[in-house]
């Protein structure tokens, strides 16, 4: 499945795919390219219910700062460039690869879509292994698999499976 997301860039509305995505980001981060690009995709849908968004308006709240997730993010949003991007940090994460981190904050300054990955939503091995400091070769090995199922699973699920929406007017806790 390749989902596409339509926003608007300068007044000229523009389709972006997956499959652009991993153009531009390469093939280190597959997992978090998909759900950066999956989470983008949901919050496209929240924010564009009267008409399709645009990347003037937004702004994003991220707390994981992985390639994959950034490159996503910035691919759609923009919002990197344009200084309209904040990473937060996890209190209780050692580093980018938990749970807790995938969660977004995206606004329209009309609506804020805050999205969080489901619990089970992704495969704990693929936490286990992405929190290892000192892998083995053979651990190495097993990761960029997982990488490449989470992602191929991460597409494949509906949007409503893998996170969950809240959304609410902006400046609104």
């Amino acid at each position: 499945m390749n989902e596409h997301i339509n926003i608007l860039d300068h007044g000229a509305e523009l389709t972006l795919s997956h499959d652009a995505l991993l153009e531009y980001h390469g093939c280190a981060a597959l997992a978090g390219a998909a759900i950066g690009f999956r989470a983008m995709a949901c919050a496209a849908a929240a924010l564009s219910a009267t008409g399709t968004w645009d990347r003037r308006d937004l702004t994003v709240v991220s707390w994981h700062g992985g390639p994959g997730v950034r490159d996503a993010i910035e691919f759609v949003t923009r919002t990197i460039t344009r200084g309209k991007f904040e990473l937060r940090k996890v209190d209780d994460a050692p580093n980018s690869a938990t749970l807790t981190t995938f969660r977004f904050e995206v606004s329209d300054g009309l609506q804020t879509a805050k999205i969080t990955l489901r619990e089970n939503a992704v495969a704990p091995p693929f936490f286990q292994l992405a929190r290892m400091s000192n892998r083995s070769a053979k651990q190495e090995a097993d990761l960029v698999r997982l990488k490449a199922e989470v992602a191929d699973s991460v597409m494949r699920q509906p949007v409503n499976q893998l996170f969950e929406l809240l959304l609410r007017e902006a400046g609104h806790a």
